[in-house]
C-alpha cells in the first residue's frame, strides 16, 4: 500500500493536496454518496413501473414539473434503500451473496 493508514481517498488527497484539498474531497464524496442514494430511490420504482405497467401508480401524493409522485413509488424507493442498507449492515459476505443472487436472478 502506498499509504500505511486508513482513509482511502481522503488520506491520499491529504498527503497530495493538504488539508484544503482533503476537505473538498471529503465533502465531494459525501455529496456523491447521497446523490447515489437519491438516484437509486427514484430508479427502482421506475424499473418496477416498467415491469408492471398501469398497476403500480397508487396513491397520488403531489406533482412536480408535470411528473406525478405516487405513494407506491415512495414506498418502493424507501424499501429498496432499506434493503440495500440492511444487506450492507450484515457485512461484506452477506452483501456479496445478495449481489450474486440478484445477478443470477437476471
Amino acid at each position: 500500500a502506498a499509504l500505511s493508514r486508513a482513509g482511502g481517498e481522503l488520506s491520499f488527497t491529504f498527503v497530495g493536496l493538504g488539508p484544503g484539498g482533503a476537505f473538498v474531497c471529503g465533502w465531494t464524496l459525501v455529496l456523491a454518496y447521497v446523490a447515489v442514494c437519491a438516484f437509486e430511490a427514484v430508479a427502482l420504482p421506475t424499473v418496477v413501473s416498467y415491469l408492471a405497467p398501469g398497476g403500480f401508480e397508487a396513491g397520488l401524493l403531489y406533482e412536480v414539473a408535470g411528473w406525478e409522485v405516487h405513494l407506491s413509488w415512495v414506498l418502493t424507493g424507501v424499501a429498496g434503500a432499506v434493503a440495500v442498507g440492511a444487506a450492507n449492515y450484515f457485512g461484506i459476505r452477506f452483501a456479496a451473496f445478495v449481489q450474486r443472487l440478484a445477478v443470477a436472478s437476471l
